[in-house]
């Protein structure tokens, strides 16, 4: 065992609260970047990143976008919808113009005035929630080297809270405030 002085029992207590506190806010950044990605989806909402800027003006390209389940009767003229496009290469974002529910279908269309008309079918939900410049974060966390990333993270933020740990674990000595480390 080693004796070490005042001023070493500082230093090491001290390295070890540094050590500490980097890993708990390792931690505390994954818990924020995550709760965003999870939270929505135990509620049942669906997540979507808006990848161009074929949404409008309302939304902007990079947007994290919430979408509630709904079916074609329950939208309302002005609602953001999202729906299955036709060729069938993905989720397209609208305003509804018009709504048939005699013919189960309505008239979508973006911010600048394009439009088309969609069969009640195709169509996933209303947007309720749209968080700007969060759906890049998305698209990286949700691939394979993006969870192996924040994985990385998480398992480097509990290594350094027990490093710190050990750093300031100290035993008092009984030769009268000379501190032992192990």
């Amino acid at each position: 065992m080693r004796k070490g002085t005042k001023r070493e029992t500082m230093r090491k207590t001290g390295a070890g609260t540094v050590l500490e506190t980097a890993g708990i806010c390792l931690l505390v950044c994954i818990l924020l970047l995550c709760v965003p990605l999870t939270v929505p989806r135990a509620m049942g909402l669906q997540i979507y990143a808006a990848i161009d800027f074929n949404y409008g003006p309302e939304v902007a390209e990079g947007s994290l976008i919430y979408v509630e389940q709904a079916v074609g009767g329950d939208l309302a003229v002005g609602d953001m919808v999202t729906y299955y496009s036709a060729d069938g290469g993905g989720v397209a974002l609208r305003l509804v113009g018009e709504n048939d529910e005699q013919a189960q279908s309505m008239y979508v269309t973006d911010g600048w005035g394009n439009g088309e008309t969609v069969s009640c079918a195709r169509v996933m939900g209303r947007v309720v929630a749209i968080i700007p410049a969060l759906g890049p974060l998305m698209s990286a966390i949700s691939t394979v080297g993006g969870a192996l990333c924040i994985g990385g993270i998480f398992l480097l933020g509990l290594l350094l809270i027990a490093l710190g740990e050990r750093k300031k674990e100290t035993v008092s000595s009984p030769d009268g405030g000379k501190t032992e480390w192990s």
